[in-house]
């Protein structure tokens, strides 16, 4: 019972620091569509689990997407964005309906065209994502175990995937601007995978 007093406790403390952190972010929906900071993307009933937890929003529309490429990269590029990078996409891909929640009828509203938020369907001139971080393919990038420790999160154990969220951290955790896992000044973020 103990274990279970403080496992939920843990649990309260982590929700209540993520919603503290989501207050006054690029993801804090409140009076907007709902007027619950979590609804936007989780519901606690029916959800699905394949791009996160109890995931409430339904996935991008868009069915085809212009990745990245480039002949100097050497690194295997996914011909198409992967699940992690699909729920970023589910409202930043200017497509899907922004309150395009599961079970609800939505108002046909999407990302304003021509803010740096609304991705597009074009991905070929923004950072790769579904990209599988190999330093055996490529020496100019730093080893998985420096990358990591610098904060970023590589995703899909088996392949160190390059997601959205490998530098972007939906739940503002750490309170950087926009959204980021960690600082870019001194572009610490870019150094902490690309040797230059």
């Amino acid at each position: 019972m103990k274990k279970f007093i403080v496992l939920t406790a843990a649990l309260v403390f982590m929700s209540s620091s993520a919603f503290a952190l989501i207050a006054n972010s690029g993801h804090d929906f409140t009076g907007t569509f709902t007027n619950d900071i979590c609804a936007p993307c989780h519901v606690p009933h029916n959800g699905t689990t394949g791009v996160g937890p109890l995931w409430s929003h339904s996935s991008a529309t868009a069915t085809s997407f212009t990745m990245y490429s480039n002949a100097t990269i050497d690194m295997t590029i996914a011909g198409s964005p992967q699940a992690e990078s699909l729920a970023c996409l589910s409202c930043h891909d200017g497509e899907t309906n922004l309150d395009d929640f599961i079970g609800s009828a939505t108002t046909g509203t999407t990302m304003t065209a021509g803010i740096a938020a609304n991705l597009g369907t074009d991905l070929s001139d923004d950072h790769p994502i579904s990209i599988t971080y190999d330093t055996a393919q490529d020496a100019a990038y730093n080893t998985i175990a420096n990358a990591t420790a610098d904060g970023i999160v590589f995703y899909c154990a088996c392949s160190n995937q390059v997601e959205c969220a490998s530098c972007h951290d939906v739940h503002n955790s750490f309170d950087v601007a926009p959204l980021l896992r960690f600082s870019n000044a001194g572009s610490n973020m870019c150094l902490a995978c690309h040797i230059k």
